[in-house]
């Protein structure tokens, strides 16, 4: 059980990570986070592995995803499906961001019910998006924070996925898509 929910936790901070993009952005870096964003629609395959546990117990995962774009709303819907040895689960969110003038003005991103973002910093180069941010276990109502750093291009993005629990950044692992 305990397994369950830290390959959930790994899939929400991920997949989060994945779908996110910066607050504030300066005019030349609003025209690439917009692309960013929409190079994200579409069908995705992949996975990787992660480390779930301070032991050092990795678990594969291997994802589909069919992200919808609706530019009217400005909304990126979230639909897929992750799977380990331990089970399945289903991937859903939606990412909602307002654009003022040529930046950035805000990002809304839905929790699980396991797992709640609490709060995120974003920054991204015209390269890569970094994203730091705090998640609450609900269940044991810890507070973890993860730093998730993705590249990518039209067919092809990954996500290399840290975390830090007082004792400096540590790498999980990294999840690569495909189209």
């Amino acid at each position: 059980m305990m397994n369950r929910r830290k390959v959930r936790l790994g899939l929400l901070m991920a997949l989060s990570a994945a779908l996110v993009f910066p607050l504030g952005a300066t005019s030349s870096q609003a025209s690439s986070s917009q692309n960013f964003i929409k190079n994200l629609a579409g069908k995705w395959r992949g996975g990787g592995v992660l480390t779930i546990n301070d032991k050092g117990k990795k678990v594969r995962l291997r994802c589909t995803l069919d992200n919808k774009l609706n530019e009217q709303k400005r909304q990126l819907a979230i639909r897929g499906r992750c799977a380990a040895a331990s089970g399945r689960r289903s991937v859903r969110g939606s990412i909602t961001y307002a654009v003022t003038g040529n930046g950035i003005s805000g990002v809304a991103l839905n929790s699980t019910a396991n797992a709640r973002v609490v709060g995120s910093k974003a920054s991204f180069d015209g390269k890569r998006l970094t994203l730091v941010s705090n998640v609450l276990e609900t269940a044991v109502n810890r507070n973890v924070r993860t730093r998730n750093v993705i590249t990518g291009s039209q067919s092809r993005f990954s996500i290399a996925i840290s975390s830090n629990k007082g004792k400096g950044w540590k790498r999980s692992g990294t999840l690569s898509f495909k189209r």
